[in-house]
């Protein structure tokens, strides 16, 4: 099963990533946006000051946004969680990174 290992760079909509392979790979959001209906949550990441604050989430080896999903909870009340990408999915569109294009 693949997953996130580390967050390389971060640019406006890009994310460059090294996966549990050890490929590098860098996905283009905007690609991702055009493709996205309206109500899409994921249109949330559309903004460069809320895209550049995302997080690697070690538990679950993915990538992550604080606070931009909602749901309702137990007790009925809407509540904010993050806003995650299954790796398998941030792997197949991604693209791979030439190896002169690597910074670390």
């Amino acid at each position: 099963m693949i997953s996130v290992k580390e967050i390389i760079e971060v640019k406006p909509f890009k994310i460059h990533l090294l996966f549990s392979n050890n490929e590098s790979r860098e996905i283009d959001f905007e690609n991702v946006f055009k493709s996205e209906k309206p109500e899409s949550v994921f249109l949330r990441l559309n903004n460069s000051e809320v895209f550049s604050k995302v997080k690697l989430d070690s538990e679950s080896k993915t990538i992550y946004w604080e606070g931009l999903a909602f749901y309702i909870d137990y007790d009925g009340k809407r509540k904010s969680g993050p806003l995650d990408i299954a790796p398998e999915f941030l792997y197949e569109i991604s693209k791979p990174v030439s190896s002169e294009k690597i910074y670390h």
